[in-house]
């Protein structure tokens, strides 16, 4: 008994083989959106929306770390955000 997952054969057959340990993570990325679609997206965001959103996470740490982790973190986001 042959159980089909996905009405074209062709697409199931090239996405779904198996890809070694070393494939890069951007290939495997690829193969798995081709797959199942895009699962996350993440919105463009500006830097007041990063530190609006960072506003009650920051009471955990010291007062005079604060603006050092809000400026951190607004950096890396928005340094990693496709242009």
């Amino acid at each position: 008994m042959t159980i089909k997952f996905v009405s074209d054969e062709k697409i199931a057959e090239t996405s779904s083989k198996g890809r070694p340990l070393g494939t890069t993570f951007t290939r495997q990325m690829n193969s798995a959106q081709s797959l199942y679609g895009e699962q996350i997206m993440m919105p463009k965001v500006n830097a007041r929306d990063i530190r609006d959103a960072l506003q009650p996470l920051l009471a955990y740490y010291a007062e005079r770390d604060r603006s050092i982790i809000a400026d951190r973190v607004t950096e890396c986001i928005l340094l990693r955000q496709k242009a």
